[in-house]
């Protein structure tokens, strides 16, 4: 995280999409929708609270809907989108 406030420190013009992806483990789409939105807002608070500007960070969770799998195992990830 640490370099990720770095860079948007050093650029002002910089803004970041914060998107959570998680795996299908029996929930609702709407329940995995929901805590997928949870995660990515709670990276967007931790980079409010070390500084950068709310306007500058937007936050989305899309659950299982873009799945990163390899061999079957999909993994739970957050993606950062610089913008």
């Amino acid at each position: 995280m640490e370099s990720l406030v770095s860079a948007l420190n050093s650029d002002q013009a910089l803004s970041v999409y914060v998107v959570a992806h998680l795996k299908q483990d029996g929930q609702s789409l709407q329940e995995l929708m929901q805590r997928s939105l949870v995660r990515a807002n709670s990276l967007r608070q931790a980079l409010i609270a070390a500084g950068i500007d709310a306007q500058r960070i937007e936050a989305a969770g899309v659950g299982p809907l873009a799945p990163s799998c390899a061999n079957g195992d999909c993994e739970e990830r957050i993606e950062i989108v610089l913008r």
